[in-house]
């Protein structure tokens, strides 16, 4: 094994199969990205305009650093996904918690905060690292819901 992988190493395409991408992802991917957002979904993005990272921590991390900033509020389920609540601590969020089902998220409890916020976010990360999945329609109701 050892033999095999040295001989690898002198060739000059190991450098390829050994390193990441560059840092915007693989251009081959993104170029089949933007026919697939094209294709399916009418979306004309530019490869430019796609972004891919090595991992769902990164993207949250962008995502979130994007579009919350330090003193907004929160909502998240009880059982939320503990990275993302330590990224939103980290970036300085108030957190507010809503208790959650066998079917996720109660939405009559997490109205009833959303009611008396001007602006703010919803997590809903069903099914992420817990065993529950919203209902169609409660899920539905959930992403609509003002906040």
């Amino acid at each position: 094994m050892s033999r095999v992988y040295r001989n690898l190493l002198q060739k000059d395409h190991y450098k390829k199969h050994l390193s990441y991408a560059g840092t915007h992802g693989s251009i081959d991917l993104r170029r089949a990205l933007c026919d697939h957002l094209r294709e399916t979904r009418g979306i004309n993005a530019a490869v430019e305009n796609i972004l891919l990272t090595r991992g769902s921590m990164m993207a949250l991390y962008l995502a979130f650093h994007t579009i919350i900033k330090q003193g907004d509020v929160v909502v998240v389920g009880e059982t939320n996904y503990y990275s993302a609540t330590a990224m939103f601590k980290n970036i300085g969020a108030k957190l507010i918690t809503v208790p959650v089902d066998e079917n996720g998220m109660v939405v009559d409890a997490l109205e009833k905060i959303v009611k008396n916020k001007d602006q703010g976010g919803v997590l809903n990360a069903a099914s992420s690292q817990s065993n529950y999945c919203f209902p169609e329609g409660r899920k539905a109701y959930a992403t609509v819901m003002p906040c």
